[in-house]
């Protein structure tokens, strides 16, 4: 075995044979199983390693969808803190912004926002705005598809 481990190590293929190995395992644990509780053929429903194994995988799935959820909710608390200390000032630019497609924004994001209407006047933050809805509207006409042409038929004469 170990000349093959290391045969299979320099050629690349030692995945393959875990893999075998844990395929072998596993039919050697279903036979154990059947033969134990003198089953005629395999239930994956009255084993109980098959049991643990999708309680476990539902539980990891569950406390992932929860982490998610946790971090969304943060997320979208700080959004929502970073917008309040923005100031309604403020709001028409993140009007604009999201109407350009800039829906999740970043802490960077937010402190640019809140630079701007810290350091511009309300006609130049109008201008910004002015240019993302151009910018928007611009994407908007590049994505859509072009119209469809009547094909030109000759009439023979």
């Amino acid at each position: 075995m170990r000349q093959w481990d290391r045969t299979c190590d320099s050629e690349g293929a030692y995945l393959g044979l875990r893999r075998a190995q844990e395929h072998l395992d596993e039919w050697q644990r279903i036979l154990a199983h059947v033969q134990q509780h003198r089953h005629p053929t395999y239930d994956p429903q009255h084993d109980a390693a098959v049991q643990e194994q999708q309680l476990t995988a539902r539980r990891r799935q569950e406390q992932a969808d929860h982490a998610a959820q946790a971090a969304e909710a943060a997320r979208r608390a700080a959004d929502i803190e970073l917008r309040r200390t923005a100031g309604p000032a403020a709001d028409s630019l993140y009007t604009a912004l999201s109407r350009a497609g800039r829906r999740e924004l970043t802490e960077e994001d937010h402190r640019a926002v809140l630079q701007l209407t810290q350091h511009l006047d309300r006609v130049t933050v109008d201008r910004v705005i002015t240019w993302l809805e151009d910018t928007r509207t611009t994407a908007a006409a590049l994505a859509a598809p072009p119209a469809p042409t009547r094909p030109i038929v000759r009439r023979p004469v």
